[in-house]
């Protein structure tokens, strides 16, 4: 399958096995902890940025730092947000 439907095909099989809600408790609790980089994020699952999307998604304030000069994005929650 190839396009959308493939697309389609594969979020309808994440949904079900549960794994996207898996990960995104695990990206959740990681990032309650405190910051994250990126590769740090990357060991919890290869697609961090869609779960941290998905947490935008719902309302989380995730916040992305600028990148700094080895590549590496450090990811937080705004916690004032959550005040």
């Amino acid at each position: 399958r190839g396009g959308s439907e493939g697309c389609a095909e594969a979020e309808r099989m994440l949904n079900e096995s549960g794994r996207r809600e898996t990960t995104l408790y695990a990206i959740f609790d990681a990032l309650r902890d405190g910051p994250k980089t990126n590769m740090e994020l990357t060991e919890i699952t290869p697609r961090y940025s869609a779960r941290i999307y998905d947490l935008r998604a719902i309302g989380v304030p995730v916040v992305t730092e600028r990148p700094r000069r080895d590549g590496l994005v450090t990811y937080r929650i705004a916690t004032e947000a959550l005040q």
